[in-house]
């Protein structure tokens, strides 16, 4: 099956976001996943994992600071 660039990538997209899907809904509590056994699960390499890994926590320190910098304009307007 020949897929062009943009169909390959969709592809690869969707088969890590059903890995990380599958391994969320069968995950152990208070088990620790290494990088390798994520990338492992989902068929995907390391690297890719820990972009994810990268962004999410990007994400969550920008709305960090959004949330900081909200409480302080609260406290300063009247």
């Amino acid at each position: 099956m020949n897929l062009t660039h943009g169909e390959e990538k969709k592809e690869r997209r969707q088969r890590l976001m059903l890995g990380l899907a599958i391994l969320a809904a069968t995950r152990v509590p208070d088990r620790r996943y290494t990088l390798d056994e994520i990338a492992a699960y989902c068929g995907c390499p390391r690297s890719t994992i820990s972009m994810i890994e990268w962004d999410a926590i990007k994400k969550l320190k920008r709305r960090a600071r959004s949330w900081k910098f909200q409480q302080l304009r609260e406290e300063v307007q009247p």
